[in-house]
């Protein structure tokens, strides 16, 4: 599938655009909405790993005792 069958042209701006886009290094802080869902928690997993540190935001507090508890190790280091 290429970009005319979505009924626009690409032209190479966006990857040049994202090119552009700074990134950030380890030991940064990172913020993850949604902390408690499926694909954060892999992300949460990697950031940590990485060095990063993490904060997470959840919608109800069982579910951030939830994440504190399966990150614990990191939660105790102040990651």
């Amino acid at each position: 599938m290429n970009a005319t069958t979505h009924g626009y042209k690409d032209d190479g701006k966006a990857n040049q655009q994202r090119s552009k886009m700074p990134s950030i290094s380890a030991p940064a802080q990172v913020l993850v909405t949604g902390a408690n869902g499926f694909i954060a928690v892999w992300i949460i997993k990697e950031l940590l790993e990485k060095g990063y540190t993490v904060h997470g935001t959840v919608r109800a507090p069982e579910k951030g005792a939830y994440i504190s508890e399966l990150f614990k190790d990191a939660v105790a280091s102040g990651r």
